[in-house]
């Protein structure tokens, strides 16, 4: 089969241009600046770019339904482009982030290297064995095998946190996180995907919840020239960022 190719004003192009790729495509340049960011030695910004891009992803698959006359060859495009995109955002991105740390230990620099191929190997699998499923049925999917990648959006700016909150030596418990993270990945353990509308519900706004007090201790730091007395949900940012 073959993907046809649109008119775009007096062009052609191949691929998909319509709403439901939109989602996907601006993780996809958040997930480009968050290397930038990295690349630039600016860690808390590429966090930043990291879970704007994971937010993105929550609610990528649900725009992308509520096209009800996708052909089968666009619904195998969006498991192409999600997954690719998946690749660079919770992947390398996160990768990307602990090289910036300053840590040019060999231990470190192969723990980021080990991360990004499981993430890899990971979305593989998965692009393989979701159209082998979507030959053999119609439903949607009731589980994962193994933890999706997207977990990364969350994890990997919690563990930096955290080990700023506790004055931890923040290359050792970020290089520990991945490296757990990233067992996980190629672990076939079952999870369970939400398949009711309250329970996905419930699902996404704990991912809101969880990223919102991450962006706001995130950000401001990152994009103010001085000290905030911003407070977040109630707490100042010292709390996230002791002396």
């Amino acid at each position: 089969m073959v993907l046809q190719s649109k008119r775009i004003g007096r062009f052609f192009m191949i691929g998909v241009y319509d709403y439901t790729v939109i989602a996907t495509y601006l993780s996809l340049l958040l997930g480009l600046g968050g290397l930038y960011s990295a690349a630039q030695n600016e860690p808390l910004d590429a966090m930043l770019c990291l879970m704007l891009a994971g937010l993105l992803d929550a609610f990528d698959g649900r725009i992308a339904r509520t096209k009800k006359d996708r052909t089968e060859q666009e619904k195998r495009f969006g498991i192409q482009i999600d997954s690719l995109n998946d690749l660079v955002c919770f992947g390398v991105l996160p990768a990307a982030i602990g090289w910036s740390m300053d840590c040019d230990r060999l231990w470190f620099l192969a723990t980021m290297s080990f991360f990004a191929l499981c993430a890899l190997i990971r979305l593989a699998y998965f692009n393989v064995t979701e159209e082998e499923r979507q030959d053999r049925t119609s439903e949607n999917r009731a589980y994962y095998l193994g933890v999706p990648v997207t977990a990364s959006a969350v994890l990997a700016p919690l563990f930096y946190l955290l080990s700023l909150r506790f004055a931890l030596n923040c290359a050792v418990v970020y290089a520990l996180g991945l490296f757990l993270l990233g067992v996980l990945y190629i672990t076939p353990l079952h999870v369970k995907k939400p398949q009711l509308r309250g329970v996905a519900f419930r699902v996404r706004a704990w991912r809101i919840c969880c990223f919102a007090p991450c962006i706001d201790a995130l950000a401001l730091p990152s994009l103010s020239s001085g000290p905030s007395e911003r407070f977040s949900f109630g707490r100042p940012l010292s709390f996230y960022f002791p002396d």
